[in-house]
């Protein structure tokens, strides 16, 4: 593990005074950032939300949480600082991080709690790891889909495509203007002449499968065999696609239900419908 001090990160200053520590950790390949903040026992695992970081907690651990908890935030793959690989982030495998974070700072169990998406990777976590967690804290993370829940993402979804879009053209210039789907199909076809194959073999998951649709569409006889795993409908647009991911979140919650109530002594509830129904804390 190593230190390592920021000033870039909001109100890391105020939090370094107070004796957060900025730490790295590898897991499985992956360098996580988290932040330490000293404090009692059992320590409190804070994840944040889907276009969050561990800077997010920072008012609560200010207000009091720490010293009284000992706070370990870390950012997620692909957020803040920890590092952002190109593939890896089904929910399995951000609990895999975090099991691997509790494992390297040799914690057995803890109280966990987690924001928005980060509370539905807590439930994951809580639902294969019940030996790990002794509390579950979860904040703004519906055990229903809101109606509302295209308008509500919207302007969050606007925020980071202008923002992704921003970075592109600061980062790589006029090659930004040259990154479509199509002319990634025809980089494709391109290497299959290279290679001088007659035919395409190709397996796609989950961008890759709109991809390797496109390639087919326009280039039809050159595919022999293709296989598409979760496939993209190319017709949505970034509102639909994002309802849909979150009705899959629904879907993993009712799941989570399914398995406590199968345990017996839920306390969300004797059915899943019940616990679906159950208000959150006040």
């Amino acid at each position: 593990m190593e230190d390592m001090r920021s000033d870039t990160e909001p109100r890391a200053a105020e939090l370094e005074a107070a004796g957060t520590s900025n730490r790295f950790v590898s897991v499985d390949g992956v360098r996580i950032h988290y932040l330490d903040a000293p404090g009692g026992s059992p320590p409190i695992v804070m994840l944040h939300g889907l276009s969050a970081n561990a800077y997010c907690f920072s008012g609560l651990v200010g207000e009091g949480l720490s010293p009284t908890f000992r706070i370990i935030a870390p950012d997620l793959r692909g957020r803040g600082r920890t590092d952002k690989p190109a593939t890896g982030y089904s929910m399995a495998e951000h609990a895999a991080d975090v099991i691997g974070l509790l494992d390297a700072l040799g914690l057995d169990r803890v109280i966990l709690a987690g924001h928005s998406f980060g509370g539905y990777v807590a439930i994951y976590l809580a639902s294969k790891f019940p030996e790990r967690i002794e509390k579950l804290i979860v904040i703004d993370a519906a055990i229903t889909l809101n109606p509302r829940v295209n308008e509500l993402l919207k302007p969050s979804l606007d925020r980071l495509t202008r923002e992704f879009g921003e970075g592109c053209v600061s980062e790589s210039g006029d090659l930004t203007r040259h990154i479509s789907t199509v002319e990634a199909a025809k980089d494709m076809d391109i290497l299959r002449a290279a290679l001088g194959e007659r035919q395409l073999d190709y397996l796609g998951a989950s961008y890759g499968t709109f991809l390797g649709a496109t390639y087919a569409d326009l280039f039809p006889t050159h595919v022999r065999r293709m296989v598409l795993d979760g496939a993209i409908d190319p017709s949505l647009s970034n509102e639909q696609l994002s309802l849909g991911q979150a009705k899959g979140f629904e879907t993993a919650l009712r799941a989570y239900l399914e398995d406590c109530v199968k345990q017996g002594s839920c306390v969300l509830g004797k059915t899943v419908d019940e616990g679906a129904k159950r208000e959150p804390a006040k």
